[in-house]
């Protein structure tokens, strides 16, 4: 629908249905792709030869919440958190990634970031990784909106069959990635080993390291060492 404007009814003269709308989105999220795949090639023809890494951040946008935006058009109706305007659909794009851009590493941009803290003190709890997430994650009736981001991204690496790392969100301060409810930087780096293996991660990053040699954190380079060699 050339020219068509997301929350529009109707798109040269005729109504747009929650179908047309969803069609749309998916070709706006696999624009972004395309260009990802733009910069691969470059990255290619330049004779890298390495891993491709993409960060992931948070869930994107989820199976419901998408059939809700679609039904209203797109009109900003279950964007959850800004992941339906950026084009962020995991379900659909790793998929679609995984078929174009060789040695795609998918990079988790929050482990035990605010949603895992929250996800934990459920019962049960629905923050760590299980087996079955890949196919539960996009069955009707699966609470994902409950889950942790790590849980719910590693799911969507899982189903396109792509490796995946991660790295903590930093410490709950001014520009990280951290809330006002994260876990601090010292309990992030203690639990994350932890969720790293549970979600079958290659690797574990620390993000604003720099924080260890601070000791207004409470945490060392000597803490990590010890909760990565467990």
């Amino acid at each position: 629908m050339p020219g068509w404007i997301p929350g529009q009814r109707t798109w040269q003269g005729r109504a747009v249905t929650a179908a047309s709308a969803r069609t749309w989105s998916q070709w706006y999220s696999r624009s972004l792709t395309s260009a990802l795949r733009s910069q691969h090639d470059a990255l290619r023809a330049a004779r890298y030869a390495g891993q491709v890494h993409l960060p992931a951040p948070g869930k994107g946008v989820l199976p419901a919440d998408l059939t809700t935006a679609s039904n209203a058009l797109l009109n900003g109706t279950g964007d959850r958190d800004g992941s339906l305007g950026r084009g962020l659909n995991y379900p659909d794009e790793f998929g679609v990634l995984a078929g174009s851009v060789s040695k795609l590493v998918i990079d988790l941009t929050g482990i035990d970031d605010g949603s895992a803290v929250l996800a934990r003190r459920l019962s049960p709890p629905q923050d760590a990784c299980q087996d079955g997430d890949p196919a539960a994650s996009v069955a009707s009736g699966t609470r994902v909106d409950l889950w942790s981001n790590q849980r719910f991204a590693r799911a969507q690496a899982a189903r396109a069959n792509l490796p995946a790392v991660g790295e903590n969100p930093g410490p709950p301060a001014a520009q990280t990635g951290g809330t006002s409810y994260s876990d601090s930087l010292a309990d992030q780096i203690a639990r994350s080993p932890a969720y790293a293996r549970g979600c079958r991660l290659a690797a574990l990053l620390v993000a604003f390291e720099w924080a260890m040699d601070d000791p207004r954190f409470g945490v060392t380079r000597d803490d990590y060492r010890r909760a990565v060699l467990g």
